[in-house]
């Protein structure tokens, strides 16, 4: 079958099983799963697949099919970071096969390793994905270079979400079992905090100055910021760092 075949991971999930007590891993599942029902409830467009910490999606190869993966997408990200269920994902088109025991195909290889090749809450979508052209608004999609683990800096179309102000999204990434009580802050969730705040500045930065959604001019993320801090900089200061 060809579509749209979406990833997602639930990050910490290894963690919040480690930290919490029985009770409270059972509500932890519970809450992850439930955020799956609300995030693919209101599409019929949509098939669904949860194996624990991992969620495959399926969407016929139409606008309406890249809309409702979109949607659900976008669910998963501002309903599970309040609540401490951080998610990474990846929407790729391709060939797949769809089965209630297995579900293969090249879309699952190529939507997994993009998913799991980028460091932050988010998802990327496959520089080539069909039809984003009729998506590209600050409320659904834009053109930037999601952090890769390595590799090129590369542009890909990228989902819009409410990415919360970094002191809260510190919080969440820690709280409900992702960290256990007194273990200290690590850089592999430091990463993730930094890259994800850095896109949600940069998203509030450029609907400010009405960027074009589907275009991206700075090499990096961060000289869009270095612009906007240097702007609010009174200009004597400025002249007083460089003397």
């Amino acid at each position: 079958m060809l579509g749209y075949f979406p990833v997602f991971d639930l990050l910490g999930f290894g963690a919040i099983i480690r930290n919490s007590a029985p009770v409270e891993r059972t509500e932890r599942i519970e809450s992850w799963l439930a955020l799956v029902d609300e995030a693919t409830a209101a599409s019929p467009h949509l098939n669904r697949q949860v194996i624990s910490d991992t969620l495959f999606m399926a969407a016929d190869d139409s606008e309406a099919g890249l809309a409702s993966v979109l949607d659900a997408a976008r669910i998963l990200l501002n309903r599970g970071m309040p609540a401490s269920l951080p998610v990474r994902g990846a929407i790729v088109h391709g060939d797949y096969t769809w089965g209630e025991r297995l579900t293969y195909g090249q879309a699952v290889i190529d939507a997994h390793e993009l998913e799991r090749s980028v460091e932050w809450v988010g998802v990327t979508c496959a520089a080539d994905l069909p039809r984003v052209e009729r998506f590209w608004d600050y409320d659904q999609l834009v053109v930037y270079p999601p952090p890769f683990k390595t590799g090129d800096i590369r542009l890909h179309p990228v989902l819009t979400w409410e990415v919360p102000r970094t002191r809260k999204l510190m919080s969440q990434l820690s709280s409900h079992g992702l960290m256990a009580a007194g273990e200290t802050f690590r850089w592999e969730i430091g990463a993730k905090l930094n890259n994800t705040s850095q896109f949600g500045a940069y998203l509030s930065i450029a609907r400010a100055k009405g960027l074009e959604p589907d275009r991206f001019k700075p090499f990096l993320p961060f000289r869009i910021l270095e612009e906007a801090a240097l702007e609010s900089v009174p200009k004597h200061a400025l002249a007083e760092q460089v003397k």
